[in-house]
């Protein structure tokens, strides 16, 4: 095949980190290049739920139960070891909803909804306010149908200290009445679970990823940029907090509703414009000039949207050449540049095998479409849950605070699907981002005055913060802020910290 003879030596140096055998099967597979089914996982607000249907005999859980959590699997077969299971229920902090076909029982479901997931329903209701753990469960209590003298005799406490609970979910979540609170939730979370159905079935990969996995107060939006291209764009934070736009990278770390109370704390509001070719499967592979002007015009549109002449820039990784390409062009409309887990490819340590690398970056510049066939036969093998944390394991061996990070990912709940899916229907984003990598891009910053900050985790071992003073000495100018404790990838722990650090540099 033509692959072969192309370039093949970067093409074998950019298969080195499959096994031998993978290496065999891709030469076999890409005669065919045939494609496996995924497994697909209910998720609402980034949180699971489950479903059981009820048979003649027996409640059969609507999917694998290797993938409940150990604590829900307990919950679960708690109610289910009931001899009459009740048509409400709340369980160890699980509420069961039995829906009913009478007269028919074949047609009748369980949900199993987790008080987490209510709990960030709840708080995307228009002026809601998080509730304490205590009024969390005296509101799964409520939805379960409990009176509060049987839902306070149940607790040990007193029959007003659970009217106060009360009064206090009505006032937070604006109801004036328990039964309107109730029946209110009850019919939201119905209509939610609907709609996210419909999701699944008929709309792109950006949507069923952002049903399943956003943060309270993400909006979606699609504009019309300078180009006249339509974009898609991600909001996420206080309507009226101060706007920053944020240009994504191949991996994104886990973002949770955590990520948006501190956004809300340090009134920070971010606007992502999605590039060509990321969450949707059905992008073309753009040559790497059209793939780059529209990602200019994406951010061009992030900036007029905001409503501001000008707002700073915010960038993961290889993404960094995109923003300095921006404020060259467009000097006016950028007041900083903050880079974050940013490098040059002759210090980078992804694969902990720099000819790796390098080879696939030379493969994204002289030949992207052989390496997005070697993209596409990872997709493959990402289906496979096992293999794909094996893959993600190697990609970071040098860097240990991020292997934590990759193997909660494929902890329970979600067991490393939220990554995989991002990935998969990302491929024709990600053969330009190693594009991106190869360039030589930190030339073109001594050419701009834009001001230039330069978040980075201490224990980055992909790209060393070490080497970051010498970038800066080479450029002329920056600042160096250290996240402490933190590798390549921001989640968890760390986004405190770093909203923190951007917050103060708005």
């Amino acid at each position: 095949m033509d692959f072969l003879s192309k370039d093949a030596t970067d093409l074998i140096n950019a298969l080195a980190f499959f096994s031998p055998e993978e290496r065999s099967e891709f030469f076999r597979w890409s005669q065919t290049t045939s494609e496996f089914e995924s497994v697909t996982k209910r998720m609402l607000f980034g949180h699971p739920y489950y479903i059981f249907r009820i048979g003649d005999e027996a409640v059969f859980l609507d999917g694998a139960l290797e993938h409940v959590p150990p604590n829900h699997r307990t919950t679960i077969e708690k109610y289910r070891s009931k001899n009459l299971m009740p048509t409400r229920d709340y369980v160890d902090e699980i509420l069961f909803l039995k829906l009913e076909d009478a007269p028919n029982r074949r047609g009748s479901i369980i949900l199993a909804l987790p008080i987490e997931g209510i709990h960030s329903f709840c708080q995307s209701r228009e002026g809601a306010e998080k509730l304490t753990s205590a009024e969390l469960k005296s509101l799964g209590q409520l939805l379960a149908g409990f009176e509060p003298q049987e839902a306070a005799k149940l607790d040990d406490v007193s029959y007003e200290t659970k009217r106060t609970h009360i009064k206090s979910i009505n006032s937070k979540l604006g109801f004036s009445r328990q039964i309107d609170l109730v029946a209110e939730l009850i019919a939201g979370l119905l209509l939610e679970i609907v709609a996210s159905s419909e999701v699944s079935k008929d709309t792109s990969s950006f949507e069923k990823y952002f049903t399943r996995y956003a943060p309270r107060k993400t909006r979606l939006h699609r504009i019309v940029g300078k180009s006249g291209k339509t974009h898609r764009i991600i909001d996420i934070g206080p309507a009226q907090g101060r706007p920053i736009v944020s240009i994504h990278t191949t991996l994104i770390g886990t973002v949770d509703d955590s990520f948006s109370d501190v956004l809300e704390d340090h009134n920070i509001r971010i606007i992502w414009p999605v590039r060509h070719g990321a969450l949707n499967e059905d992008d073309p592979l753009l040559p790497f000039e059209e793939h780059v002007e529209a990602a200019l015009d994406g951010i061009y549109a992030a900036i007029q949207f905001t409503g501001a002449d000008a707002a700073p820039i915010h960038t993961i990784g290889s993404s960094a050449y995109l923003a300095i390409k921006f404020a060259k062009r467009y000097p006016d409309m950028v007041t900083s540049l903050i880079l974050q887990g940013t490098g040059t490819l002759q210090t980078n340590r992804m694969f902990a095998n720099q000819k790796i690398l390098r080879s696939i970056c030379k493969l994204a510049t002289k030949n992207p479409l052989t390496l997005n066939l070697v993209f596409k036969f990872l997709d493959a093998k990402l289906n496979n849950p096992e293999a794909a944390l094996s893959f993600f394991s190697k990609t970071y061996k040098s860097s240990p605070k991020d292997l934590v990070h990759i193997e909660a990912e494929f902890g329970p709940p979600d067991f490393g699907e939220r990554l995989r899916m991002f990935i998969q229907s990302s491929l024709h984003s990600i053969v330009h981002d190693f594009r991106f990598a190869g360039e030589k891009y930190w030339q073109t910053a001594t050419e701009i005055d834009t001001p230039l900050y330069f978040i980075h985790g201490t224990d980055d071992g992909v790209c060393p913060i070490s080497e970051i003073p010498k970038l800066i000495e080479d450029i002329g100018r920056g600042e160096l802020l250290p996240i402490e404790g933190c590798g390549n990838m921001t989640s968890y722990e760390h986004l405190p910290q770093t909203m923190k650090i951007i917050s103060c540099l708005l």
